[in-house]
């Protein structure tokens, strides 16, 4: 009896990796092979033979193209997933990585092939699942082709007035508060009436004053027309006998007969008063 549990004790002392039958295995480090408790293959290696009571797990590093990315008691590894678009290569430790362009969607969960995003048009956008289109939500709106719907600007919330309150389609437009401007608009008019009425009267008057000085010149060119037609014979007499006499005396410089033309007229004039 006690050669036995001799010959035990020192099967466990020499043999560390192999756990006495009845004891439970550590399942993170240890997988149960019949009675033993044998070491688990570490990430990115595979089980090449089990353990024995004499000998530890013998492990193998996974081939190119399959990879174990955590310790394992397998006998082979996995296949590494082929990518249409691959963001991380495979490794032995770590499959592949793949994604879709923004334009795409993937086929399955693991996104290995992809397939082209239904366009939307305006006012729409992609459901969830990414394969269909629907209308955009109360209160948002999509103005492009191909965007998301998103929330329409609420005017009231930045104390502006609304323009334009939006559709599926178009943001809300908004403006500044416009409490004072209806009187300055007010205002403005009748200082633009007041400035072309005082231009209207400015120029009323300039015509009134111009045909007044004109009439006025006109009426005295007349009078002076209708004296001459009916001034005295002596007077007449007189200014023919100065003009004949001015002839007589050959040419004269032109100020000198200007001169004498004028003192014609004065003798004309004079004439005109004294007569009945």
């Amino acid at each position: 009896m006690c050669a036995t549990h001799l010959t035990l004790l020192l099967a466990c002392l020499t043999l560390p990796w192999v756990v006495c039958l009845g004891d439970k295995c550590n399942d993170k480090t240890h997988y149960r092979n019949d009675d033993l408790c044998c070491d688990l293959c570490p990430a990115g290696h595979f089980v090449k033979k089990d353990c024995t009571r004499i000998q530890k797990t013998i492990c193998e590093k996974c081939p190119s193209g399959t990879y174990n990315a955590e310790a394992t008691e397998l006998f082979k590894c996995y296949t590494c997933m082929e990518c249409q678009y691959a963001r991380s290569e495979c490794i032995p430790t770590r499959d592949a990585v793949c994604y879709c362009p923004p334009d795409s969607l993937c086929t399955t969960e693991e996104c290995p092939t992809c397939k082209k995003k239904p366009t939307c048009g305006k006012g729409e956008q992609l459901q969830q699942t990414g394969e269909k289109c629907e209308p955009c939500p109360n209160s948002t709106y999509s103005d492009r082709e191909g965007g998301n719907c998103t929330a329409l600007t609420r005017c009231d919330q930045l104390g502006l007035d609304v323009v334009f309150p939006g559709n599926k389609t178009h943001n809300a437009i908004c403006t500044q508060l416009t409490t004072a401007g209806p009187k300055e608009d007010g205002n403005l008019t009748q200082v633009v009436l007041a400035t072309c009425l005082l231009c209207c009267v400015f120029t009323s008057l300039m015509v009134v004053v111009v045909v007044s000085v004109w009439t006025v010149k006109y009426r005295k060119q007349m009078r002076l027309i209708k004296s001459l037609k009916g001034s005295p014979v002596g007077v007449v007499e007189e200014s023919q006998k100065f003009q004949l006499s001015e002839e007589e005396k050959g040419d004269k410089s032109l100020e000198e007969i200007n001169l004498k033309t004028s003192l014609s007229f004065d003798l004309q004039e004079y004439g005109r008063s004294c007569g009945p």
